[in-house]
């Protein structure tokens, strides 16, 4: 209904099969009505090419012909030639190379998991500012990164978090409210404070849920959280005490 996905799309005359990174189309259709949401996809799906641009080493980018002329009167074909951002065509009156098809999943998976590091189709996506200095390397490393961050910015945890352990840094003892007053404070008269999860990264499990757990978290001032993230794993609180205590 929404965002992008992988996808294998058959020809209406059933005589092609096409793997294709795409995109959902039923929400932006109610929203724009089918000629703007092909707009719309056709925007997004060249921004996908311009965010990965590797996907050049492995597939190509050439429009889908779905024969959206026997589709009758839906049109979920026809947006779904729109909302192609790049993929690999197979003939269907050949015979099929398994081996062929299946190393070509799995490189579109890697191009999926890219994507979604690098912020997916969020146009007003910047880089983490919090990401390590030394950088990640694999994609396995990247889409733990991404769950780490995303429980650190979870709104509901993060308001439970602050709730249990204060507004006072954990690490540095600085306290905003303190030092800023009121202008610390959001529209609920809340303090701010930082919330980082502990664990590292490699121990979050891939592709699963992680149970919210209080003693996983700690609060820290902006500056000690940029400092936790600048390697991988993050350094621990006991080790920012440590380096602080030396100056």
């Amino acid at each position: 209904m929404r965002g992008y996905y992988i996808v294998f799309l058959f020809s209406i005359d059933m005589k092609r099969v096409y793997l294709s990174l795409n995109q959902g189309m039923t929400d932006i259709e109610k929203e724009l009505k089918t000629e703007g949401a092909a707009k719309e996809l056709l925007r997004r799906a060249e921004f996908i090419r311009d965010r990965i641009p590797e996907f050049k080493k492995n597939f190509n980018y050439e429009p889908l012909d779905l024969s959206t002329k026997l589709s009758g009167n839906t049109t979920r074909p026809y947006l779904y030639e729109k909302g192609h951002a790049f993929g690999r065509q197979y003939d269907l009156s050949k015979d099929l190379d398994e081996q062929q098809i299946t190393k070509d999943l799995n490189t579109i998976l890697n191009l999926y998991s890219l994507l979604t590091y690098r912020g997916g189709i969020d146009t007003d996506t910047t880089e983490d500012e919090y990401k390590p200095s030394e950088g990640l390397t694999t994609l396995k490393e990247m889409r733990q990164y991404k769950t780490h961050r995303r429980i650190e910015r979870a709104y509901s945890n993060s308001r439970k978090v602050k709730k249990e352990l204060g507004y006072t840094c954990e690490a540095c003892g600085f306290n905003f409210k303190k030092r800023y007053g009121a202008l610390s404070l959001n529209k609920k008269k809340e303090e701010f404070i930082e919330a980082h999860h502990k664990r590292q990264i490699q121990d979050l499990p891939e592709g699963e849920v992680v149970e919210f757990k209080i003693d996983d978290f700690s609060v820290l001032c902006s500056n000690c959280h940029r400092m936790v993230h600048r390697k991988n794993p993050p350094y621990t609180i006991e080790e920012i005490k440590k380096k602080l205590g030396k100056y």
